[in-house]
């Protein structure tokens, strides 16, 4: 995912350091927020567009893109136009002949497999998105099967899981709206990238956890945490929160919607 912004690329952090963006720090610098390719297969951008893209090919990498405002044209699948390499593993164009058109809006997810053509076509004034990247173990077969589309207004109703990766690298997707805290969690093997749409609340980090308990295999819950860090979420927040690392949604003013991504 590169920007038309000039961003320049991030660096790697600690893969066990929790990662905070505000609102106005995530569309503000460096479109690649977390680099964790190396470590755990995953990265994370904030990417603003006010012109179309580059058209990319990912021969290992699962594109995650989730819009928070704006809009416009996504193309997937079709043939890459004067197809040259850019990188290993990655391929461009002049543009895409064929392929399926789909018009991005705010709270839309669309999941672009590993080896498939992808474009930002045009830009209806400006859009702004994450993604999580995912590099899946190898370049074939693809992860998932086909594209996977899923309208921001159905998801938010759903309110829960959208979508959950059966195959390839574990990656699980879910459009959350809330209006009273959620409990404390504790993962051991899942890491939660967190994607405010709209509304604000605070999110603690770290800490100990109190009256700790087990959930199941590799989940645990309390009753609250003593210290931490509280993270204050407000629209275009993003927060990595690594496996091992307690946290909880302890308040939300009026309401809260956001992305959640679980990697592993």
């Amino acid at each position: 995912m590169s920007s038309t912004q000039s961003h320049a690329q991030g660096s790697s952090v600690s893969p066990s350091a929790v990662s905070f963006f505000a609102g106005d720090r995530t569309f503000a610098g460096e479109a690649l927020l977390v680099d964790r390719m190396a470590s755990n297969h995953y990265s994370v951008f904030g990417v603003q567009r006010t012109g179309p893209g580059a058209v990319e090919h990912h021969a290992v990498d699962t594109d995650i893109v989730l819009v928070l405002d704006g809009s416009a044209t996504f193309v997937t699948g079709g043939k890459i136009t004067d197809e040259k390499e850019r990188a290993p593993n990655e391929r461009t164009g002049s543009g895409i002949a064929g392929g399926d058109a789909w018009v991005l809006t705010k709270g839309d997810i669309i999941v672009v497999p590993n080896g498939l053509p992808h474009w930002f076509k045009q830009v209806n004034g400006r859009i702004r998105y994450c993604a999580v990247k995912i590099r899946q173990a190898a370049a074939t077969p693809s992860y998932p099967a086909g594209v996977k589309f899923f309208k921001g207004v159905e998801a938010f109703a759903k309110n829960g899981l959208v979508f959950g990766a059966s195959e390839g690298r574990f990656a699980s997707i879910y459009a959350l709206r809330r209006t009273q805290p959620l409990g404390v969690e504790s993962h051991g093997v899942d890491t939660d990238v967190v994607f405010v749409l709209d509304g604000k609340g605070t999110f603690v980090t770290g800490g100990t956890i109190r009256e700790p308990r087990q959930l199941r295999d590799n989940e645990g819950t309390g009753t609250s945490i003593d210290g931490g860090t509280p993270q204050p979420l407000d629209p275009g927040s993003v927060l990595v929160v690594p496996r091992g690392v307690p946290h909880w949604l302890r308040e939300i003013t009026g309401s809260l919607d956001f992305f959640a991504v679980k990697v592993r």
